[in-house]
C-alpha cells in the first residue's frame, strides 16, 4: 500500500432508474474512499433535489462482493445537506457502487469518488 498516493477522483453517471450504477475499476492501491458528492438533475440539465429516493453507495474489493460503507445509505432529497455524514470507506476496493430506489423529482445524477 503506497501511502504517497496522489489522491484520484471517479466518477458515476446515470439515470435514476431503480437500479444500480457502478464506477470503472479502480486502482487498490488507495487507502480510502469517500463519496465527495452526488448530484441531481432535471431533464434540462439543471440541478435539483430530489423529493423522495433512496441512495446507496457500496464499495467492493473484487468486483463482485460489496460491501456496506460508514454513512452509506441515506435519502435523495438529503443529497445537498451540509449536517448529512459523508459516506467514508477504508481498505482496498477495485469498484464502487451506488445503487438508487424510488428516487422522485429528477432524471439523472452525477456523483464523484474520491480515492487517496
Amino acid at each position: 500500500m503506497s501511502f504517497n498516493r496522489i489522491p484520484d477522483e471517479f466518477f458515476i453517471d446515470g439515470n435514476t432508474t431503480d437500479g444500480n450504477y457502478e464506477s470503472q475499476v479502480m486502482d487498490t492501491a488507495y487507502e480510502r474512499a469517500y463519496l465527495g458528492s452526488i448530484r441531481f438533475f432535471d431533464e434540462n440539465g439543471a440541478q435539483v433535489t430530489p423529493s423522495a429516493g433512496t441512495v446507496v453507495f457500496t464499495m467492493s474489493p473484487d468486483g463482485i462482493d460489496f460491501q456496506d460503507v460508514h454513512a452509506g445509505s441515506f435519502n435523495a432529497a438529503d443529497a445537498y445537506l451540509p449536517s448529512r455524514d459523508m459516506p467514508t470507506s477504508s481498505g482496498p476496493a477495485r469498484v464502487a457502487r451506488i445503487a438508487l430506489a424510488d428516487v422522485a423529482g429528477a432524471v439523472s445524477f452525477h456523483a464523484s469518488i474520491a480515492r487517496y
